[in-house]
C-alpha cells in the first residue's frame, strides 16, 4: 500500500458523516483502489470496509466502474436479504 491509499484510507476513517465518504469516494480520478485487496488490510478491499455506507457501496458498483471489476480480487457482499454476492 503507497502513501495514497494510506491517506486516503486514513481519510475514510475521518469523514463525520456518510455524506463526505460518499463525496471522497467519487472524488477519486482512479476507483481501482477501493477495488484491490491490501496485506494491511487483512487480504480485504476497501469495499468490505465501507459496507457499512450503502450510498458509497452504491456508487462503487455502478456500471460506470464496471472495467475495474477484476476476477482476481472479487467483491463479495452480503445484501439485504442475507445472500451472498460476487461481482
Amino acid at each position: 500500500m503507497f502513501i495514497r491509499e494510506l491517506l486516503l484510507l486514513q481519510s475514510l476513517f475521518y469523514c463525520p458523516n456518510s455524506g463526505e465518504i460518499l463525496d471522497l469516494v467519487e472524488m477519486q480520478t482512479n476507483p481501482e483502489i477501493f477495488y484491490s485487496a491490501f496485506l494491511e488490510l487483512e487480504r480485504k478491499n476497501m469495499i468490505s470496509i465501507l459496507a457499512f455506507d450503502s450510498a458509497a457501496i452504491k456508487s462503487l458498483l455502478d456500471q460506470r466502474y464496471e472495467h475495474y471489476f477484476s476476477s482476481e480480487f472479487p467483491l463479495i457482499y452480503r445484501n439485504k436479504k442475507r445472500t451472498k454476492v460476487v461481482v
